[in-house]
């Protein structure tokens, strides 16, 4: 048997390496197949992040405003949630606005001890009854490094509660995405769309308008017109601030005697189950709760407001005694 020499050998070993090209372009192919992987792989996180944020600032949402969906059997909204029952939207406490702990009013017990969920009357209009107060927790803060509210990309949510004069909303809370960016993030990317701002717009409340008239004998329904008297018309909302807990607005339009009396327009009225009460009283004097002939003569009504769109609230006297 012939044995081999090593010429033999080398030949052999010469035909089984690489040329310098074939390993760039080896490399060069391996690089590309690399790239495509990470930028796959980048883009299955970037969605879960995404996704992660849309399924908290829901959260957030529901917390805040309830649920718009829910209905009674009747279908009634049930209006809940943390400006139903407190009458604003959450502030960050000082100097947390950039911390997961910017929404902590909405778990956070320890400030409302004095304000829980009751039945509540104003001083003044002592027959008014309120259901107000805190009766959370509305949200399940996160295990984030801040131990509060983060988005997916666990950073913490921006709450913008300064708007122009010219904005749709009282409160923004934002998601600044992957950059971590309010101003550049709202740009489309093309390697990363999910790096985008995602928000939440809240008003405070809606605009209400009321009108006042009375039912005549045969059961129509007129302008009501005065003679040497006023009305005043009187709405009553939740204010952890205020004198029993509730906020009393009241306006007194200027009537002209047997003219009607035009609509009277609250803007901001938060949702829930809202008080109106209007009273025709002396021109002058103080609306005064006495139901008769002496003194002030007054209308109740409980309205449901939505948290969106406007609402129109009717006030209608009895018919007058003959």
């Amino acid at each position: 048997m012939k044995s081999k020499t090593l010429c033999d050998i080398a030949n052999i070993r010469q035909r089984r390496a690489l040329t310098l090209i074939e390993l760039l372009v080896v490399l060069v192919v391996l690089t590309i197949l690399a790239t495509i992987a990470i930028r796959a792989t980048d883009g299955i996180f970037s969605q879960s992040r995404y996704e992660a944020t849309v399924r908290t600032l829901r959260q957030i949402d529901l917390a805040i405003v309830g649920d718009r969906d829910l209905r009674q059997d009747d279908g009634t909204p049930i209006i809940s949630g943390f400006l139903a029952d407190i009458g604003r939207l959450p502030i960050p406490p000082a100097g947390e606005l950039f911390s997961g702990q910017n929404l902590a009013e909405l778990w956070d017990d320890t400030q409302w001890a004095a304000y829980p969920y009751q039945i509540r009357s104003p001083q003044t209009h002592p027959s008014i009854r309120v259901a107000c107060g805190w009766r959370g927790p509305y949200l399940k803060p996160g295990l984030g490094t801040s131990g509060g509210v983060v988005d997916g990309w666990g950073r913490s949510f921006v709450l913008i509660d300064d708007p122009d004069e010219e904005e749709s909303f009282d409160l923004r809370i934002v998601s600044t995405g992957a950059d971590g960016s309010i101003e550049t993030s709202t740009q489309f990317d093309t390697i990363d769309p999910f790096n985008i701002n995602l928000v939440n717009d809240y008003k405070v409340g809606t605009s209400v308008s009321v009108t006042v008239s009375r039912r005549t004998q045969d059961g129509d329904i007129n302008s009501l017109t005065l003679n040497n008297q006023a009305v005043t018309v009187f709405l009553f909302v939740p204010d952890p601030n205020a004198p029993n807990g509730i906020l009393v607005r009241s306006v007194t339009p200027q009537v002209q005697n047997d003219a009607p009396i035009l609509p009277v327009v609250f803007e901001n009225v938060p949702p829930g189950r809202r008080a109106f009460r209007v009273y025709i009283h002396p021109t002058g004097a103080t609306p005064v709760e006495v139901q008769g002939g002496e003194g002030s003569v007054f209308v109740t009504r409980y309205v449901l407001i939505p948290p969106t769109g406007t609402t129109t609230v009717e006030l209608i006297f009895p018919p007058p005694q003959p």
